[in-house]
């Protein structure tokens, strides 16, 4: 499912989806998209903080939490999870697809 513009598909994605997110041009690894396992699905920040890539959350924000698959080799087709996967947050617009068949 893509995520319209309103933002609305959002509140489908569960636990265990793969959302794709968008990412800044430009970026160190030079990835057009992170994948991501979702462990939090959409909710409001409690307190502020920094994550360790220095994304500053407020008190309020809707965001969605999860663990990123990592690029596995030369092939843009080929993602692991590894194990020690740091987590990760992000805001719920930057969302691009929620919902889609990932075979292992």
């Amino acid at each position: 499912m893509l995520l319209d513009v309103g933002g609305k598909l959002i509140i489908v994605l569960e636990i265990g989806d793969n959302p794709i997110v968008n990412v800044e041009e430009g970026n160190d690894e030079g990835a057009s998209f992170w994948l991501i396992m979702c462990t939090d699905p959409l909710h409001k920040v409690r307190n502020f903080f920094i994550d360790q890539w220095g994304t500053k959350f407020e008190e309020g924000d809707d965001v969605v939490g999860g663990i990123y698959y990592q690029r596995w080799g030369n092939n843009d087709t080929f993602y692991v999870l590894l194990k020690d996967s740091h987590k990760v947050f992000f805001y719920f617009h930057l969302v691009r697809v929620v919902k889609f068949l990932m075979p292992p």
